[in-house]
């Protein structure tokens, strides 16, 4: 379970970034 919420922060995180990734261009 503990991996599993960081599995998902990760996920989370990364798409938030490539979201960002995008705006920039």
């Amino acid at each position: 379970m503990y991996a599993f919420s960081i599995l998902k922060f990760w996920s989370l995180m990364y798409i938030s970034f490539e979201i960002c990734h995008m705006e920039l261009y």
